[in-house]
């Protein structure tokens, strides 16, 4: 079949022997995990210091709203926000005088420390402090301490005006396409003229305009999983397979084998033609292992609903990776996260842990139910739930 293939010039600056853009990220009009005031027609934005790979693969970029752009709740965690924020970043080796079609696999884009981008002056623009002595982030990197990229100089001052441009072409793009957007950017600040690009704009999700589904009423033991907050809307029915991650077996050191787990339930159902559910801790098709299970689409993608839970001893804020999730939309996946506390959702692990087991892994268990599951995803108000059994084959 025919094809067309466009040609972009790549934003960035040469540093030393690397070429990378100051920033760039994925802004979306309709966001489905407001905090706070915040507001779903709002929208958000992900952020990262480098090539944008480290933010469409789901890494630890920076996420605030355009709207609120000074709001960063994760600042709010203090220490423990050092170990979910960026540590390191994305770009080109221009030592490489080869560049192929697997140019990623061959080095061409490598990924640097911190002190690289500092050194490359890089840093100072996107950057703060962690004061170990008084407990406290400071903008810039002037003083001694941590360094950590949190956008500050440019979501709190005027030295580049990133969230009105993003409102503003988040606007532009959602008239032009007649519902929510998706936009990727890159920005290039070094001196000379300053540079704000478009590199993709394409349709997102559902919004305030989707169709309302019944969530309410439902008696939490009829349920598997409840979640107020969720990608998708619709009804989801006729799914008899459950794969998830064992609560009790979970370990972040084994992420990478629990994804090829994972991986391997999926090859058998996907030949099977039978969609399912996965559960399990953590962001799904994360760039970073210490923060999900890295597994890429192909490992999960007969997988029908995806829920992403916390356990106790482990909570990272929801996923906003890109190419991961315009895959779940293309293909209609819903995906549910649930998170500790009474206003956050649940799983019902104790009947998980009662149902029959089809087969098991070290970290993950596969189980095959009599009666089929039923998902209910109200797009408007971003909830969902997850049914023991559908509506029609409820028993009586």
């Amino acid at each position: 079949q025919k094809m067309g293939v466009i040609l972009q010039q790549l934003v960035g600056s040469r540093h030393e022997h690397h070429f990378y853009p100051s920033c760039a990220g994925v802004v979306r009009s309709y966001n489905f995990y407001p905090f706070g005031h915040m507001k779903p027609e709002e929208g958000v934005a992900c952020v990262a210091l480098g090539l944008g790979k480290l933010v469409v693969e789901g890494g630890e970029a920076l996420r605030f709203c355009p709207a609120n752009p000074q709001v960063l709740p994760q600042l709010a965690l203090g220490e423990k926000f050092i170990n979910q924020s960026q540590r390191g970043f994305y770009a080109i080796d221009l030592g490489h005088s080869e560049i192929g079609p697997s140019a990623e696999d061959e080095g061409i884009v490598v990924r640097l420390d911190l002190d690289a981008a500092e050194s490359h002056g890089t840093l100072a623009p996107v950057g703060s402090v962690w004061s170990i002595e008084n407990k406290a982030f400071y903008d810039g990197i002037q003083r001694p301490g941590v360094r950590v990229v949190t956008f500050a100089h440019i979501l709190k001052s005027d030295l580049f005006p990133l969230a009105d441009i993003l409102r503003r072409v988040v606007e532009l793009g959602r008239q032009g396409m007649g519902g929510p957007v998706e936009i990727e950017f890159a920005a290039n600040l070094n001196a000379g003229p300053r540079e704000f690009a478009i590199l993709q704009i394409r349709p997102y999700g559902a919004g305030q305009d989707a169709e309302p589904v019944a969530i309410d009423g439902l008696p939490p033991e009829y349920l598997v999983c409840y979640s107020p907050r969720a990608m998708g809307n619709g009804l989801v029915d006729g799914i008899r397979d459950i794969v998830y991650v064992k609560p009790d077996r979970f370990n972040t050191a084994k992420t990478r084998s629990i994804a090829r787990e994972v991986g391997t339930f999926n090859e058998t159902l996907r030949a099977a033609d039978r969609g399912y559910l996965l559960i399990g801790p953590g962001r799904w098709g994360s760039a970073d292992a210490w923060l999900g299970i890295p597994v890429n689409w192909g490992q999960i993608s007969a997988a029908r609903i995806i829920v992403e839970t916390s356990l106790e001893d482990f909570s990272v804020d929801p996923s906003q990776g890109s190419h991961f999730f315009h895959n779940l939309t293309s293909f209609g996946v819903a995906y549910l996260t649930v998170r500790p506390g009474p206003d956050h959702g649940f799983v019902d692990w104790d009947w998980l842990g009662e149902q029959p087991v089809e087969s098991e892994a070290e970290f993950v268990r596969h189980v095959r139910l009599e009666l089929p599951l039923e998902a209910r995803i109200d797009g408007r108000t971003s909830r969902a739930a997850v049914l023991k059994w559908s509506a029609r084959s409820a028993p009586q």
